[in-house]
């Protein structure tokens, strides 16, 4: 799995999730992993 495809699925299946079921009330907790802090991904989050 690379950057693009973690941000995708972060995209389509946990926000929406996340949102219906805890609406603000959720975290999204990241390890070290490459993708999860690659320029790609961090530029993605603060969009």
């Amino acid at each position: 799995m690379d950057s693009t495809l973690y941000c995708e699925i972060i995209n389509e299946f946990y926000l929406p999730f996340a949102q219906a079921v805890y609406q603000d009330r959720c975290r999204l907790v990241q390890d070290n992993d490459p993708k999860h802090k690659s320029r790609y991904t961090l530029k993605k989050f603060e969009e």
